[in-house]
């Protein structure tokens, strides 16, 4: 629990902006070491979100078809 001014405070997104902003991170450090490697970005990409996704370590779970569509279209407006 995070604590402001004395009074704690917990947001119940907390793990979630953590893991968004980890995989962000993630996205850009191998978009910027795939230069390097003579490969296309997007494959770096690609790759990172199948290792977490339900062909990896099943990080993020695809079951809920609603929360993928918002997830992509979120993604779209952000590119």
């Amino acid at each position: 629990m995070t604590t402001l001014a004395g009074i704690g405070v917990h947001l119940p997104a907390d793990g979630a902006i953590l893991a968004g902003g980890a995989l962000l991170l993630l996205g850009v450090l191998g978009s910027a070491s795939a230069g390097r490697l003579g490969v296309p970005a997007v494959l770096v990409v690609l790759g990172i979100g199948m290792a977490i996704g339900d062909d990896g370590l099943d990080l993020v779970s695809f079951a809920d078809v609603g929360a993928a569509q918002t997830m992509a279209v979120a993604a779209l407006v952000v590119i």
